[in-house]
């Protein structure tokens, strides 16, 4: 009975799925609480096109993690790991467009000038020790001192109560939510501007 319903679930949600996002901007390097430490004996690293063999010195990713990365490097994307010796404590992303490119995220664009944080991810054994938090402040920092980025976005789910106590924590400002549904395949969202936004802001 139990397969039955699964299979069921799993059928309806391919012919109607619905999300709901909020979306946050961080503005400015002003507005950003300082970086924090990592718990003792695990460290940061950033990785990127110039140095990308590094990604296959991390132990512990799931072999479909790794493709993932590297086809996120391959495009362009930015991601920082914690790492406890060699070992994937945690890691977190950012989408980075090139001069003239709008990069699409599902229910976000992101355009020259912006970058989009997304992908982070805490491993079991390391949860709850603030690996995330550091990760996410560690990336702010580095990506709004990248010359002509002026706002870094993300998205969360509005019933993933953590990360939204984690976007308060990084005084991330919620400027609106986006509804997303997806009907037989086909996607549509709808974009809810907090009230004093920029009712021509593009997401």
């Amino acid at each position: 009975m139990e397969k039955a319903r699964d299979l069921l679930r799993r059928l309806a949600k391919k012919v109607f799925e619905h999300s709901e996002y909020y979306i946050f901007v961080n503005l400015s390097l002003d507005e950003l609480p300082p970086e924090r430490p990592l718990p003792a004996g695990l460290r940061i690293i950033r990785i990127d096109q110039g140095n990308a063999d590094e990604l296959e010195r991390i132990e512990g990713l799931p072999a479909n993690k790794r493709r993932d990365f590297r086809k996120m490097l391959s495009q362009g994307q930015v991601g920082y790991f914690a790492l406890d010796g060699q070992r994937a404590a945690g890691h977190v992303w950012a989408v980075i467009p090139r001069e003239n490119e709008v990069v699409n995220r599902g229910y976000v664009r992101v355009y020259p000038g912006e970058a989009y944080a997304h992908y982070a991810h805490t491993y079991p054994p390391y949860r709850r020790q603030g690996i995330a938090l550091a990760l996410s402040l560690y990336l702010l920092h580095d990506v709004l001192r990248m010359p002509g980025i002026r706002v870094l976005k993300a998205s969360v789910l509005t019933t993933n109560t953590p990360s939204l106590a984690m976007m308060e924590a990084l005084h991330a400002h919620r400027v609106g939510r986006i509804s997303f549904w997806r009907v037989l395949g086909i996607p549509y969202r709808r974009v809810l501007l907090e009230p004093g936004q920029d009712q021509g802001a593009r997401w």
